[in-house]
């Protein structure tokens, strides 16, 4: 997000000590960038939601089924999009409640097909289709079900 040109980005994590720290070695990296770190829960969570653009789920909540407890999804504008990086099942319990919102939703098969393509131009030194692997992971993950 950031190398994306983001101009704000809020790191929440159920351990906010966590976030704290990875705020700060962000930092390093982009000195200019507006980096915070806030709860999960609280009135300052709240406040983040409120002015969120874009929400991350980069948690395994949400494999096999399981979901945030009362995740206050309807405080983010309506113009926020909805993504998590859980790719099986595709449609997470968190992004069915989002799309029922109204959010824009975002899937995670892409995060795993570009973070396979870059892993193989790194190891072959050739840059690999990535529509053909994201229809070879999409029929895959028909068959895990």
């Amino acid at each position: 997000l950031a190398q994306a040109g983001a101009k704000q980005i809020t790191l929440c994590n159920r351990t906010n000590s966590r976030a704290k720290v990875l705020v700060k070695n962000l930092k390093k990296y982009f000195p200019k960038l507006s980096i915070y770190s806030a709860p999960i829960e609280g009135p300052l969570f709240s406040k983040v939601l409120k002015s969120a653009d874009l929400l991350i789920n980069t948690t395994t909540i949400g494999m096999a089924g399981s979901r945030f407890p009362d995740f206050p999804l309807d405080q983010l504008p309506k113009k926020a999009l909805v993504s998590d990086i859980v790719y099986t099942p595709r449609m997470t319990p968190l992004l069915k409640v989002a799309k029922k919102t109204g959010l824009a939703i975002h899937t995670g098969e892409g995060m795993l097909v570009h973070q396979g393509a870059l892993a193989f131009l790194l190891w072959t030194g050739h840059l690999p289709d990535t529509q053909l692997m994201r229809r070879v992971l999409l029929r895959s993950l028909k068959r895990i079900k």
